[in-house]
């Protein structure tokens, strides 16, 4: 029907009204007055429902591609010129557009305006109007639904259907719930069973989690208190970092010989400063040598160090592959050893898990051993390599998997909302095939739904909803470490009670997702009718093969592919900056006994160079120099005692918060290196005490014999051993108790003293001292107390020498003390036995390993003091190793990284907190500066770290054969350095030097120990704050 009316041919307002009455309803239009024309005609056509289809408004498109669906009759409105009977086009500014009436209904949200704009329909100039622009313009009724356009057209109300083939929103209403209740047995249909197995199941994946979690506390592996840690000092901004590389360190002047630490540039020099190299570079580019243009330089050259697309993807697949291997043999998480241990960027260093947690340091180093094997195993075959990728990346097996950020429950309930996410977004999404649940039927739906474009589009968008809890879900399950300084039980009692409390909002917050997941699920199969129900178990099983089956394929393949890209090129080898050696898979071997490194060298020829003259094998005092070197390792025990004597016997200007590294190598460590010193232990046997003074009235504790170490100054020495006996009540008590005294030199003296037992009495019953020189073959003595209160008191006491620690705890443990002779020493004299035997020692076994170092039958001869044949020295000056050692090799545990300009103090401090596993040394520099070293002796003797051996440079490298004859001025703190006398060959590059031989000696040190089985080499980098290097 087409209602018309005449226009009026002029108006005198803005808008003209045009209402006309159908059998369709009230037709409507409000047209502004430039739109009307003398003679013209408004013909609105109103279209019935059939013909509305006809014309496509039944099912659309939008011009913008979104499927609409016409949601009332179409309208055609049109404007005829009466004589001549044609159409006029009318186009209105925006301001005053034409308002159609086009239903009679009230418009709803999702409803819109479109004009059909040949095939589609547009919605450019056209839009819903609203009642109260109607009332602007003086519309008496402003009833149903209005269109507001600039042109004329045939006109529709549309709602948007793309949401009703996607979403199954009608399952969600009261309606759709209601079937939860209403609906018999569907709880027990197959769609419903297989919920409840996957709800089951779930169940008991985090129960294993749990019982998993509670087996890795008990095994010690690691606990919650370890993320509580003294974190390092904050790092230094980026201006202060660069200083310390480059502009704050002034290069060594040129009238000054290099450092031990900083050697110069030689013919073959393993260990060149970033100065030289820079330097070198600068040179034959012609670049300046300003300190910030070799700043410059040096970040142009790592930033060309950086790998090229290929190869980084060929080291990230050799990487991967070699993680999954140790995580399925180590039984650690990919993401922890990658974090903690080592990843692609090589071993990692300063990791808090490896310093908090001994198992997981006992860990990185057996993978020192393993991952060469694993990497060589996955990468030689193919089905090993395929079955641990397969194993170690399924989600299920990664429960049995230690990850110290996220425990295996929490990971087990991450799986299960995982899976029950993707299954509640299917529900929502995916309504099967459009029947099942959907409002809308499948042929109403613009895409065709069960087709490829449709599986995807409902996969891809899951997973990416899916993707934001679960996101929030891991970061409430993470853990962290968080500074919590000792002492401070306050600042630690608040981040264990923020981390109990991320705990419980991952609990509640996965706990509510799981029941809205449930309820989305529920509610879907309550709605499904039976004859879908088999697509539904179609979607079910997808779900969980993607989860279960196809992900670890998928990393199988691709891991496949990639190694396979790799050997392809030739043998696969590992790159340098991954650190793995792959040269001690041989030494493991039976009979393999040969270093590899010394069997290059000598090939190569190295040590062309003989400058003393040797007509030796050159290649042979290069390693005989390595040997040498390696075998300087110092305990913790002889540094304290030199620490002990700086600012007293040594080095009196010594200041704790002042003097360098570099100081003290000038005044305390070059002279002190200029003579063998030799250490025994021995055996004290306190027997007994005669005619002491009466107890006091008032006493009700017995009287015991104190047994100390004391240095020339009278100061303690408690790191050397001593301890007291019982207390007996008697004026005569009998003790027959033994003490080891360790590291005792002869400059030392045995202090023994009678107190009562709760030494709280300043003054004692007696006490007496005996030079290490009188005893130092061994002596049985009755010795008079001195500083008693009437004169009288004796002291019976015997001294039994050994050469080693391992037999001085053998005789202690062999008899009772007073079965020990009071003979004389059991060990003849130095000079005695090398009459006897040649220059051997009784006491020293070859083999013996005791805590890190070994004793060889005679002192080591110095490769740079003679030929190899065993000729007598002719000048003098050692290292200092060398020195307190007696001339006998130790090879030390770890490597100690520092600068010369640090403090010294520092540097004793950082590796006593290595030694006591402290992550910062500021109390222990403190202890050190106010010289508590008996608390310090008593946390390392807990620990048994006395007698761990480290090598340092300032210590291990004989000074005397560089750098003692040439010293500045004066030191930092302004006083003279005296220049060393000694004749020592001074060798600054060439086989005799040791100053260019770091990096032979430090793989010599590893393979040598890994022989041994008893030890792994480490690295001990000392920093200071502002000065690291």
């Amino acid at each position: 029907m087409s209602p018309v009316s005449r226009l009026p041919d002029s108006a005198n307002w803005s808008y003209t009204p045009v209402n006309l009455n159908s059998n369709l309803g009230l037709a409507s239009a409000l047209l502004p007055t430039e739109a009307v024309g003398n003679g013209s005609a408004l013909v609105i056509t109103a279209f019935s429902t059939e013909v509305s289809d006809g014309l496509g408004g039944g099912r659309a498109w939008t011009r913008a591609g979104r499927p609409v669906e016409a949601a009332a009759p179409l309208v055609d409105v049109s404007l005829f010129e009466l004589q001549t009977q044609r159409s006029l086009e009318v186009r209105v500014a925006d301001d005053t557009p034409i308002y159609v009436r086009v239903a009679l209904a009230s418009p709803e949200a999702n409803w819109i305006c479109a004009y059909l704009d040949g095939d589609t329909w547009s919605q450019q100039g056209v839009r819903l109007a609203s009642a109260a622009e109607l009332r602007a313009v003086n519309a008496t009724d402003t009833s149903g639904t209005w269109c507001a356009t600039v042109h004329l057209s045939i006109f529709g109300i549309f709602m948007d259907i793309l949401l009703d083939c996607t979403w199954n929103a009608n399952m969600l209403t009261a309606e759709g719930l209601r079937e939860l209740v209403e609906r018999e047995g569907w709880w027990v249909r197959p769609p419903a069973l297989g919920l409840w197995l996957l709800l089951g199941t779930s169940l008991l994946l985090i129960t294993f989690g749990c019982c998993r979690d509670a087996r890795v506390r008990r095994s010690g592996l690691w606990r919650d208190d370890y993320f509580l840690a003294e974190l390092p000092p904050a790092q230094l901004p980026r201006r202060r970092a660069c200083e310390a590389t480059g502009a704050g360190t002034e290069p060594p002047k040129a009238s000054e010989p290099p450092k031990a630490s900083e050697p110069p540039r030689a013919v073959r020099q393993s260990s060149r400063s970033p100065w030289s190299q820079l330097r070198g570079i600068a040179g034959m580019s012609g670049i300046s040598e300003s300190p910030a243009q070799l700043v410059q330089l040096q970040k142009h050259m790592l930033q060309r160090a950086k790998p090229t697309l290929a190869s980084g993807l060929l080291e990230h697949t050799m990487c991967r592959n070699t993680l999954w291997e140790a995580a399925r043999c180590h039984q650690l998480h990919v993401s922890t050893i990658e974090t903690h241990i080592w990843g692609r960027r090589g071993w990692v260093q300063g990791s808090l898990a490896a310093q908090r947690s001994p198992l997981i340091k006992e860990l990185a180093l057996k993978m020192e051993e393993t991952l060469p094997s694993a990497f060589v195993k996955i990468h030689t075959s193919r089905v090993h390599r395929l079955w641990a990728a397969l194993v170690a990346t399924h989600p299920v097996y990664e429960l049995c998997l230690c990850d110290i950020h996220v425990t295996a429950a929490k990971r087990a309930k991450i799986m299960m909302d995982c899976v029950l996410g993707s299954l509640s977004f299917v529900a929502l999404f995916f309504s099967v095939d459009g029947s099942a649940v959907a409002a809308s039927s499948p042929a109403e739906c613009p895409i065709e739904q069960g087709s490829f474009l449709w599986y995807t589009f409902v996969a891809l968008f899951s997973v990416l909803l899916n993707l934001a809890p679960r996101s929030l879900e891991f970061h409430l399950a993470w853990r962290s470490f968080v500074q919590a300084e000792q002492g401070k039980s306050g600042r630690r009692r608040w981040h264990e009670w923020r981390r109990c409390l991320k705990d419980v909002a991952f609990w509640m917050f996965s706990i509510c997702l799981s029941l809205l997941h449930l309820l989305v699920v529920t509610a879907f199969l309550a709605n499904l009718s039976e004859a879908d129900e088999f697509k539904w178990m179609f979607a079910f099983a997808v779900v969980l093969l993607r989860k279960l089956v196809i992900v670890p394929l998928l990393t199988c393949l691709f891991s496949s592919l990639g190694t396979e890209l790799i050997c392809t090129r030739g043998p696969v080898l590992p790159p340098k900056k991954l650190g793995l050696d792959l040269q001690q898979l041989d030494l493991a071997k039976p009979g393999a006994t040969c270093d590899a490194r010394d069997a290059r060298d000598a090939r190569d020829g190295r040590g062309q160079e003989d400058p003393e003259g040797a007509g030796g094998d050159p290649g042979e005092l290069w390693r005989e120099k390595v040997r040498e070197l390696a075998g300087r390792g110092l305990t913790i025990r002889q540094l304290l005692d030199f620490y002990a004597g700086l600012g007293r016997g040594n080095m009196k200007h010594f200041d704790p918060g002042q003097s360098t590294t570099h100081d003290v190598v000038r005044q305390a460590i070059i002279p002190r290196s200029l003579q063998w010193r030799e250490a025994r232990y021995f055996l004290v046997a306190v027997h007994r005490a005669i005619d002491l003074p009466d107890l006091p009235s008032n006493s009700l504790s017995g009287r015991c014999c104190a047994v100390s170490v004391q240095g020339p100054d009278a100061a303690p020495k408690p790191w050397k051993g001593g301890g007291r006996t019982a207390a007996v009540n008697d004026r005569s008590p009998t003790w027959e108790e033994a003490f080891i005294l360790e590291d005792v030199t002869q400059e030392d003296t045995l202090h023994l003293s009678i107190w009562d037992h709760s030494l709280s009495s300043d003054n004692g019953f007696g006490s007496t001292s005996l030079s290490a020189k009188s005893f130092w073959h061994g002596l049985s003595v009755v010795q008079q107390l001195e500083d008693t209160q009437d004169g009288g008191g004796f002291l019976d006491v015997s001294m039994t020498a050994f050469m080693t620690l391992a037999r001085a705890l053998q005789a202690k443990e062999a008899a009772h003390v007073a079965s020990f002779s009071r003979s004389p020493s059991r060990l003849p004299s130095l000079r005695q036995a090398s009459r006897e035997s040649g220059g051997g020692r009784e006491d020293v076994d070859e083999e013996a390993v005791v805590r890190g170092g070994f004793y060889p039958r005679k002192p080591a001869l110095s490769a740079s003091r003679g030929r190899l044949a065993g000729e007598e020295a002719q000048c003098e000056g050692y290292a200092y190793a060398t020195a307190v050692n007696a001339g006998c090799a130790h090879l030390a545990v770890k490597m100690v990284t520092h600068s010369w300009r640090n403090k010294f103090t520092h540097l004793l401090a950082a590796i006593l907190a290595d030694a006591l596993d402290a992550e910062k040394y500021e109390e222990i520099a403190r202890s050190l500066g106010e010289r508590e070293f008996g608390t310090l002796t008593k946390a390392l003797r807990k620990r048994d770290k006395l007698d761990v051996r480290y090598w340092i440079c300032a210590f291990s490298v004989n000074q005397h054969a560089g750098i003692c004859a040439s010293p500045p001025p004066a030191d930092s703190t302004g006083h003279a350095i005296i220049p060393c006398s000694c004749t020592t060959p001074k060798h600054f590059e060439g086989d005799l030097s040791e100053m260019n031989k770091f990096d032979d000696m430090m793989a010599y040190l590893k393979k040598s120990l890994r022989r041994q089985g008893q030890a792994r080499l480490e690295q001990v980098v000392a920093m200071e704050a502002g000065n690291i290097w």
